[in-house]
């Protein structure tokens, strides 16, 4: 490009070059590969530079997701020990008062209603009396109140409860019934009941939840090295292990046995009927046969 002498040239910040003596512009050539780019060219550019964005982004939901895992592998034993220390308590310093120290409640109700299981079945009912605002509840079921049959009459009932009266969950708890005159439950069967229901099955109950606690909690798996050359957990043959993943079939075949034993002796004591021993019976040995079938197994395909 030849331009006269007596012209000074300036380049602007576009790209084209400017007389200082106000003469037309001379655009400089553009090369290949600059001045605006394409809308493709853009797209690629801004998804190069979300990439790192979206690695980040990963990362810490992976990193999330991980600590979540970790929470919820405590989150069962915790509330094991906390059901079982629960219990534990009740059962040590819960008291049900004798017959002569409670306090009969007569009258007839104003509300009630009624909660109901799966299978539509009414497990608890509760209500309040009349010029009387304690909410009081009762898991003896009347067939003809809970049903509707007694809707459009005076409804009287006879409880009694422990003196104060004692609140647990913003109700009071009745013992024994009477409806219409017609006795539901006697006291005595059901302070009866509720002692060995305190004193016998929540201390059974607190063991078996914190044991469950103790076999749930995290740790670290104990590997040995295995004759194809890999490493694997190893399966315990002799000496007491709560965890049952980690015995050997035949030791699990054992554990059938006995918990088997103890799981019928437990119907035998608490359901003494045919049909649920029989129940009881048939599972345990299925479970046991299989087991059994575990361990033969296992046997065959060593060498």
């Amino acid at each position: 490009m030849h331009l006269p002498p007596n012209y000074a040239l300036e380049r602007s910040g576009t790209g084209s070059v400017r007389s200082a003596a106000g003469a037309p512009d001379i655009v400089a050539p553009t090369l290949p590969g600059q001045g605006r780019a394409r809308p493709a060219q853009r797209g690629r550019q801004i998804t190069r530079a979300g990439r790192p964005v979206l690695r980040s982004i990963w990362a810490g939901t992976k990193r999330a997701l991980s600590a979540l895992d970790k929470v919820l592998a405590y989150l069962v034993p915790v509330m094991a020990f906390g059901a079982g220390g629960f219990m534990l308590y009740a059962s040590a310093f819960e008291r049900i008062p004798p017959s002569e120290e409670m306090v009969l409640v007569t009258g007839p109700v104003e509300y009630y209603s009624v909660e109901r299981s799966r299978g539509d079945i009414p497990n608890r009912i509760n209500f309040k009396m009349w010029n009387d605002d304690t909410p009081y509840w009762t898991n003896e079921i009347d067939q003809d109140w809970v049903s509707g049959r007694l809707e459009g009459t005076t409804i009287r009932v006879a409880f009694h409860i422990e003196p104060g009266p004692v609140f647990r969950l913003g109700t009071v708890k009745t013992f024994g019934l009477s409806v219409n005159g017609r006795v539901i439950k006697g006291l005595e069967d059901d302070i009866a009941g509720e002692t060995t229901l305190l004193r016998y099955v929540f201390p059974v109950l607190a063991l078996i939840m914190v044991g469950l606690g103790y076999w749930k909690w995290p740790r670290r798996p104990q590997l040995k090295l295995q004759p194809d050359g890999t490493m694997a957990e190893a399966r315990i043959e002799k000496g007491f292990e709560l965890s049952w993943g980690k015995l050997t079939p035949r030791r699990q075949f054992i554990r059938s046995l006995w918990t088997s034993g103890f799981a019928i002796l437990f119907v035998l004591l608490i359901k003494p009927e045919f049909l649920w021993i029989l129940g009881t019976a048939i599972g345990c040995s299925i479970w046991s046969w299989s087991m059994y079938r575990a361990w033969r197994s296992d046997v065959e395909q060593q060498p």
